[in-house]
């Protein structure tokens, strides 16, 4: 359990890297970040199980959308609109 816990783990922390290397290199380019955690993605779900792929890509969807997609650098959830029905 401990060592399925620990591959999991270190998959989500791996797209972390990936994304955090990207963005130092490229400097924000969204479309090469894509493909590089896309990359990453597909390496953990050949080589691992279904549950480290799945931490990989959600780790990477987080990763991009917080660091790629503007604004940049920051989280908010959308405000709901008023009025609709």
């Amino acid at each position: 359990m401990v060592k399925v816990l620990f591959r999991t783990v270190v998959a989500a922390a791996g797209s972390l890297a990936i994304a955090l290397l990207t963005f130092q290199f490229f400097h924000g380019n969204a479309t090469i970040a894509a493909i590089f955690l896309l990359l990453g993605i597909v390496l953990v779900g050949a080589y691992g199980t279904r549950t480290e792929a799945i931490a990989a890509s959600v780790s990477a969807t987080v990763c991009l959308d917080y660091l790629f997609i503007p604004p940049i650098a920051k989280s908010r959830s959308p405000t709901p609109k008023v009025g609709l029905y």
